[in-house]
């Protein structure tokens, strides 16, 4: 499975430069400026504990999984903000990458590729999700193409 990514990343080096220059343009602002959302306040000031059971009684046990493996404490907005546009375009390489698994290579079409990840990088919904939690939905959203590829191996 790593091969067959590095492979499509070697062919489409032009998906590559197109998915992070778009990530940069859309969110830039929020990378470099604007990173205070509503759950902001709340990751800063209260203590990992108390996170924790937050975040389990919300039912974000996604999140809270996400926070154990990296155990990134005390909370930073603008690591967190950085973790989520990374995942975003990741994910948007990750869906790309399963579209040509599925047409079993048949065609060379980047530029689809290119038009689908930027439309899938600049929806609306994804700047709303960032402000509520951002890392763990697009942890999730990046594994979604990952989990469907191995179910397709399987």
């Amino acid at each position: 499975m790593l091969t067959q990514l590095t492979d499509f990343c070697k062919k489409n080096t032009s998906l590559i430069i197109a998915i992070i220059g778009t990530t940069i343009f859309t969110y830039g602002l929020m990378l470099f400026e604007s990173v205070i959302g509503i759950d902001t306040d709340g990751g800063m000031s209260a203590y990992k504990t108390s996170m924790q059971e937050f975040s389990i009684a919300t039912g974000r046990w996604g999140g809270e999984f996400l926070h154990a493996i990296s155990n990134i404490m005390p909370y930073n907005p603008y690591i967190a903000v950085f973790c989520c546009l990374g995942y975003l375009a990741l994910s948007a390489l990750l869906w790309c990458a399963l579209f040509d698994v599925f047409s079993r290579r048949q065609t060379e079409n980047t530029v689809g590729k290119i038009l689908f990840s930027i439309l899938y990088i600049t929806s609306p919904v994804w700047n709303e999700l960032m402000y509520f939690h951002p890392s763990s939905f697009f942890f999730s959203q990046m594994l979604c193409p990952i989990i469907i590829y191995l179910i397709l191996r399987w």
